[in-house]
């Protein structure tokens, strides 16, 4: 195992090398290319170039405004929550009858008169939500909680059948976590672990500075695109605002309107249809099921016969069989298509309905005697 983690360090060590390497004439082609690409199609590159660099700059914007929002308003949820814990432990001991009640109050009171006064009207209508809250719920436990009662009563009666699936399971982890340990404290998994470790040493800054690299980057580019966010959060302002002018009139357009018409128009003789054909299907089906002990015998003698062919006789039929099977398959498809074409209007329905029909009774005529006797 050494040898090949050996071999595997050197080869990262290799590549942590080729990249570098690769970087550095990157680097000095960058300009190279950044030319290039403006003289061969400035005026294809350089819109889109602007567009998506000014669009990444406006939502770092905002999302630094937003993040910047966040921490400031972090701490004083926190003195709401902790005012609202208070609140509920005195009201309990309220409750309760304790003899600490008025003091858990007190304690409440000192907590809120300490607070901002935007926050303490902030904690005070946490509190309001919470009591409304809990009020709304209670009123409507009978209508939800039996749905979980249900629920777990089932999941009660399915335990027992989950007890063989339990110990199977339990047997097949506890041989694989003997095994896993019989593997730690052999000692190829310690030499592992210290060229594992000899690897991390010479990779992870590396590694790290290249996300350093990375991140400075990405904020210089943002910060030279930050001068043009605005035209690009403005453009996307009015394009949003287009697509929610067209949604809240779509109730009132006339050509949707037309369109939902004929739709709906239309529904109830394709759900029709649907159901016809299934019917058809299912009739066919009924119809031939007298004849599956007559295909299951003849499935028999048709294997018992190709069981007999010699070897040598088999590798010249094979391929002629399979030609036959592809003509088939092909002949297929394109009857799979024409049954789709005919489906498509209730004439075409009933035509199917009528071959099959035929189809049924000459099947019958052929293979049952009973049939024909009738």
């Amino acid at each position: 195992m050494a040898n090949t983690v050996d071999i595997v360090v050197r080869s990262i060590n290799r590549t942590s090398e080729g990249f570098n390497a690769v970087g550095a004439e990157f680097a000095k082609a960058a300009g190279g290319m950044v030319k290039l690409a403006a003289s061969v199609a400035p005026g294809i590159a350089g819109p889109l170039v602007a567009a998506a660099g000014a669009s990444v700059a406006a939502f770092a914007a905002v999302g630094a405004s937003l993040g910047a929002f966040g921490a400031a308003a972090a701490p004083q949820f926190a003195k709401v929550t902790e005012a609202s814990e208070l609140y509920t432990k005195a009201t309990e001991a309220a409750a309760a009858g304790s003899a600490d009640a008025g003091k858990k109050m007190q304690e409440y009171k000192d907590a809120m008169a300490k607070l901002p006064p935007a926050t303490r009207e902030t904690a005070t209508a946490f509190i309001g939500l919470k009591d409304g809250f809990k009020k709304w719920s209670d009123g409507l436990a009978s209508s939800t909680m039996p749905v979980f009662t249900e629920g777990l009563k089932g999941m009660k009666a399915a335990l027992p059948a989950l007890t063989p699936l339990v110990k199977t399971a339990s047997a097949a982890l506890l041989d694989f976590v003997g095994s896993v340990r019989k593997g730690v404290e052999s000692g190829g998994f310690k030499s592992f672990m210290d060229d594992l470790n000899g690897a991390a040493k010479k990779v992870l800054p590396d590694f790290l500075n290249s996300l350093k690299n990375l991140g400075a980057g990405f904020a210089g580019i943002i910060r030279a695109f930050l001068p043009f966010s605005d035209e690009m959060s403005g453009g996307l302002e009015n394009l949003t605002k287009k697509f929610r002018d067209f949604g809240e009139g779509l109730s009132t357009n006339t050509g949707f309107q037309d369109f939902m018409a004929r739709v709906s128009d239309s529904t109830p003789g394709i759900l029709n249809m649907l159901k016809n054909l299934g019917q058809t299907f299912l009739s066919i089906g009924e119809a031939l099921a007298p004849f599956s002990g007559v295909g299951l015998a003849v499935a028999q003698a048709l294997a018992a016969v190709v069981n007999a062919i010699p070897q040598g006789a088999m590798d010249f039929i094979a391929p002629m069989i399979a030609g036959i099977v592809l003509a088939t398959k092909a002949w297929a498809i394109a009857q799979g298509i024409l049954n789709i074409a005919l489906a498509a209007n209730p004439v075409g329905a009933v035509v199917l309905a009528i071959a099959a029909l035929v189809t049924v009774l000459i099947v019958a005529w052929q293979k049952s005697q009973t049939f024909r006797s009738v």
